[in-house]
């Protein structure tokens, strides 16, 4: 089920809403009856193909090349629809009439261990050869050397422990966003109605019903990301070592990656932490009704 922000005024701040927008800019097209904010590590690519596909836009943003090719639909995303000009005061003039806004919110438990494994990018020893940095690999030296000092080497192993405890000293609000939480200060200006990632077939058929848009049941599998590694289940003991411990970098990709879910992680030694760093997100995704599978009916 659905779930509204509950405190979001009625006449958005302009100068309020623009630092914001511009921190996770939502997507807007004339095309698509609503908006649709997202976060990273929470379903994005799904939801943008989806939002691309109402826009007509979806085989267009499929051949765009530019960039890292693997992520090519988002370099059309940020190179293409989100610069075209006047996007966001179109945006912006959008929200302040009041048009639909929808989210999709990933269970909280499961976002950080995806969060975390973006840290676990065995390419980063090729990068260190080649002088290469990127923000994955800057943050994985900064929570090396919050764990080793100094003496941390980018091959070391780097635990989901390790990275929680480097999170719970850091400001959330101001890292790389695939890190911060998802629940944003936009959803206190603006009326945003969410609903659970896990949720997403039948939540998408609900959203194309109510707006009386073209149902995309026949595109569902061309929404996929196409860059995560199958998840295997393994008992939670070995699961949990893995969680502890870490492993080298050269030991990755793993030809199994750990299913790592709620389950998994309530009653653990890192629950605590958990909810102590995505609290509000804990409660804003507990505040969402689910609508029952993950499938359409």
């Amino acid at each position: 089920m659905k779930e509204e922000s509950p405190s979001a005024t009625t006449t958005p701040d302009s100068d309020a809403l623009l630092p914001l927008l511009a921190r996770r800019t939502p997507l807007y097209h004339a095309n698509v009856p609503f908006i649709v904010c997202w976060a990273q590590k929470s379903g994005c690519t799904a939801v943008l193909k989806w939002f691309l596909y109402h826009a007509g836009l979806l085989e267009e943003a499929a051949t765009y090349k530019s960039g890292n090719m693997r992520l090519g639909i988002h370099s059309y995303e940020n190179k293409v629809l989100k610069a075209r000009p006047g996007y966001t005061q179109e945006l912006l003039y959008s929200l302040h009439s009041g048009e639909p806004a929808i989210n999709f919110m990933r269970c909280p438990f499961e976002r950080v261990f995806s969060s975390y494994m973006i840290l676990n990018n065995n390419m980063f020893l090729t990068m260190a050869k080649g002088g290469t940095v990127t923000p994955g690999f800057k943050l994985r030296q900064a929570v090396l050397e919050f764990t080793h000092g100094q003496s941390g080497e980018l091959n070391s192993p780097l635990s989901f422990r390790q990275y929680l405890l480097w999170l719970k000293e850091q400001d959330v609000n101001s890292l790389d966003p695939h890190h911060t939480p998802q629940y944003s200060p936009l959803y206190r200006q603006v009326q945003v109605t969410h609903y659970r990632l896990d949720d997403f077939d039948r939540a998408t058929a609900q959203v194309e019903e109510a707006f009386s848009i073209a149902s995309s049941e026949g595109a569902q599998h061309t929404f996929s990301s196409g860059h995560h590694r199958h998840k295997q289940p393994v008992p939670a003991a070995d699961a949990l070592a893995f969680l502890e411990n870490g492993l080298p970098l050269d030991r990755f990709p793993l030809r199994e990656v750990p299913v790592v879910d709620r389950a998994l992680l309530e009653g653990s030694a890192f629950e605590p932490i958990i909810r102590e760093i995505f609290a509000v997100d804990i409660a804003a995704y507990e505040r969402i009704k689910p609508l029952g599978t993950g499938v359409r009916a």
